[in-house]
C-alpha cells in the first residue's frame, strides 16, 4: 500500500490497494444476496473504498484516514491494518450493522496485523539465532497487537456509533 503522509489526516492512499479477506463477507447480510457498498468523497464524487459480499475490499487514490489510534504506534505494521479498519468503520457510521459487524471490523484489523507479523519476522533457512530472534521479535509484536485489539474492542464503540444527521465525511452508496 502506498500512502502519503498529509497535515490533518495523516495518510492518503496513493495507488489502489486490493485485499481478499474471509472475515467480512456474509455475516449479518442475506447470503443469498449480493452487495457491495463503496464510499465516495463528498465533494468530488470520486470513489475511494469498497467492499464486496465476497471478502474483496479495495482502497482507491485519495482515500484518507487517520492511521492507528488507541494504544499502539505509527509503523508500517499497522498503518495498512488501521486503513482497513477506518473503511470498515466508516460504512457501519452509516449503515448500522446490516452488512457486517464492528466486532467483524476489529476482527479483520487483528488478522491483517497479525499477518504482517509473520510476515516481517520470517526466519525460514536462516542461522539458529536469527530464527530464536525472530520468534522473540514476533511474541513480543503480536502481544503488543492483541493488547491494541483489546483497547479497541473496549474503547472504540463511540467510533463505529451510527451517526444520524451529522454530515459524513464520505457519501457511502450501495452499488449492488
Amino acid at each position: 500500500m502506498k500512502l502519503q503522509t498529509i497535515h490533518g489526516m495523516k495518510f492518503r492512499v496513493v495507488s489502489t490497494t486490493t485485499i481478499k479477506q474471509d472475515i467480512i463477507r456474509w455475516s449479518v447480510a442475506d447470503t443469498d444476496t449480493t452487495w457491495c457498498v463503496s464510499v465516495f468523497d463528498s465533494v468530488t464524487s470520486s470513489p475511494l473504498g469498497s467492499i464486496w459480499h465476497h471478502g474483496v475490499m479495495s482502497l482507491y487514490p485519495g482515500y484518507m484516514f487517520d492511521g492507528p489510534s488507541g494504544p499502539t504506534r505509527d509503523d508500517s505494521l499497522s498503518i495498512g491494518p488501521a486503513a482497513w479498519h477506518d473503511l470498515c468503520y466508516e460504512v457501519i457510521r452509516r449503515y448500522g450493522e446490516k452488512l457486517f459487524t464492528r466486532k467483524q471490523a476489529d476482527l479483520l484489523m487483528l488478522q491483517l496485523l497479525l499477518d504482517n507479523v509473520d510476515k516481517a519476522t520470517a526466519a525460514d533457512g536462516k542461522p539458529w539465532y536469527k530464527r530464536a530472534w525472530a520468534w522473540t521479535k514476533r511474541k513480543a509484536l503480536r502481544a503488543r497487537f492483541k493488547v491494541w485489539y483489546a483497547g479497541l474492542r473496549v474503547g472504540a464503540a463511540g467510533a463505529a456509533r451510527r451517526r444520524v444527521g451529522v454530515e459524513p465525511k464520505y457519501r457511502v452508496i450501495e452499488v449492488m
